[in-house]
């Protein structure tokens, strides 16, 4: 598969993360979390999507401007579900550190939505939390 086919499929899987179509609704409380960072990712300029869109041919300005449109038409998650998931959140074991893949976003700088699509594509846990 040619390198930029590759960072396209990181954009769709992502997308598809973010529950856009109406066929995914109801979202089940166990993806909130995933589902609030994946719109979080998309509708916010980053050097991250930069990054991933330049390497997908994308442009990154009409992607943020579409899916913020596309976000503002669908359900809205609640704080409350957001916060009961991330209280029992994913957590993940590197080097006797034990902690959720928000913290670990927090400690790297990479974004959840990077952490998950990495663990999805099998990578090994060092190569997840390196960044770049």
């Amino acid at each position: 598969m040619p390198e930029r086919e590759l960072w396209q499929e990181v954009l769709s899987r992502t997308i598809a993360d973010a529950r856009l179509d109406p066929s995914s609704w109801p979202i089940p409380e166990s993806a909130y979390e995933e589902t609030a960072e994946a719109r979080k990712y998309l509708t916010t300029p980053s050097k991250d999507l930069a990054t991933v869109c330049s390497l997908a041919g994308v442009e990154s300005d009409a992607l943020v401007e579409r899916m913020q449109r596309r976000v503002a038409g669908v359900p809205i998650l609640s704080d409350e579900g957001i916060q009961t998931r991330r209280k029992r959140g994913k957590t993940l074991t590197h080097e006797g550190k034990t902690v959720t893949v928000l913290a670990w976003s927090k400690i790297t700088g990479l974004t959840p939505s990077t952490i998950y699509s990495r663990l999805r594509h099998g990578w090994p846990l060092e190569d997840v939390l390196r960044s770049q």
